[in-house]
């Protein structure tokens, strides 16, 4: 996986994340939540991303139901992620 793939898909939740944080309501985002499925889907089945990370999208996708699960789950476990990766994958 390269750096360039891992900080698109994390640059998108975090845009998500900060509108939220500057008011705009969940039920706006959230259809913006969904759509890093296809998208992980897509890259998956092209190759782009490997499976695994194609699978942690979608399962964390499905698991930001509401404002809570968004914000304290799946932004603050990708952000996980990412610092983990930092310096293990190679950029392109």
């Amino acid at each position: 996986m390269t750096t360039h793939q891992l900080r698109a898909f994390y640059g998108h939740v975090k845009r998500l994340h900060a509108s939220l944080n500057s008011g705009r309501p969940f039920k706006e985002i959230y259809p913006e939540i969904c759509k890093l499925k296809p998208f992980a889907e897509e890259r998956s089945a092209k190759g782009r991303i490997p499976k695994y990370f194609g699978d942690f999208i979608c399962r964390n996708a499905d698991k930001a139901k509401d404002q809570k699960a968004f914000q304290a789950g799946f932004v603050e476990h990708f952000q996980a992620v990412v610092a983990y990766c930092a310096g293990t994958i190679q950029a392109r």
